[in-house]
């Protein structure tokens, strides 16, 4: 049943009364109440924080370092690397009366570091139970994009057992090993 302090807007099509909306007494009579923030007084403070922390934010990227590192971060880097690889390997006789080789071996080593790399290394010959027979060491300088084959001699006992020549680069991770048998022309 309806209430007298309510419109109807309910009409019939051969009504020809103007349309009114319906009014509700207990929702549009009620007072209207302020609206406030959703965040009361802290929204100076919050705004203000907001405003600190991009400025941080600009200043920190402004700086010589994050500048920088940001750079960085959106351009290309050039992959730092080294190559190692074996060219021959050959065992003569030493021409002195004693029964010692010499075994000579050529590796090569290609810099792409982005500048001239002086690399030390170990060159030595194991035996079958991978313990150190012979040996030596050196340097070698290449400069970045380039390829050097250096020469390493191994003055070895004829006696001597040993199955493999192992190639490192000293204090880095690249390194070889490649068998005797495998890789040596010439056996005095």
């Amino acid at each position: 049943m309806r209430r007298a302090d309510e419109l109807s807007a309910i009409g019939y099509a051969d009504d020809t009364r103007p349309l009114v909306c319906a009014q509700d007494s207990t929702t549009d009579r009620a007072p209207k109440t302020d609206r406030r923030p959703a965040l009361g007084g802290f929204g100076a403070v919050l705004g203000a924080l907001v405003v600190l922390l991009i400025g941080g934010a600009v200043a920190g990227l402004v700086s010589n370092g994050a500048g920088h590192q940001l750079a960085m971060s959106f351009t290309e880097q050039p992959q730092r690397y080294t190559e190692l690889y074996f060219s021959s390997a050959t065992a003569a006789p030493i021409k002195d009366g004693s029964s010692r080789l010499a075994v000579t071996v050529l590796f090569v080593v290609t810099n792409h570091q982005g500048e001239v790399v002086e690399y030390p290394y170990a060159v030595t010959l194991v035996d079958a139970n991978d313990r150190p027979v012979a040996g030596t060491t050196g340097t070698v300088a290449v400069p970045d994009a380039a390829s050097a084959t250096p020469s390493a001699v191994v003055d070895v006992p004829g006696s001597a057992q040993w199955t493999a020549i192992e190639v490192s680069l000293t204090g880095r991770s690249e390194q070889l090993r490649v068998l005797r048998s495998q890789f040596v022309a010439a056996d005095g």
